[in-house]
């Protein structure tokens, strides 16, 4: 993610995750850009539910338009169911 997405891909996810940095080490973990959107590739690629994944309370559509703009496909998971 660090070298494989651009300043316009990151302000977009940024701005859809609600995060203020992508990539800070002031910032926790689990706030940054760039771990939010590990995550949403992580659900979009798995069948199940994962609890390592943590991408909040989000709808399908907000994941799906998320992974969308990471990897310019559509999630391989059928559902939502877990997320």
């Amino acid at each position: 993610m660090l070298d494989h997405v651009d300043d316009e891909t990151w302000a977009q996810v940024l701005e859809r995750a609600g995060r203020r940095r992508w990539q800070d080490d002031t910032v926790p973990w689990s706030e940054r850009g760039v771990e939010y959107s590990a995550d949403v590739i992580a659900w979009g690629l798995l069948d199940d539910a994962d609890p390592m994944v943590r991408i909040g309370n989000r709808t399908c559509d907000e994941l799906t338009a998320s992974f969308k703009l990471l990897t310019a496909t559509d999630p391989l998971r059928a559902d939502c169911t877990g997320a």
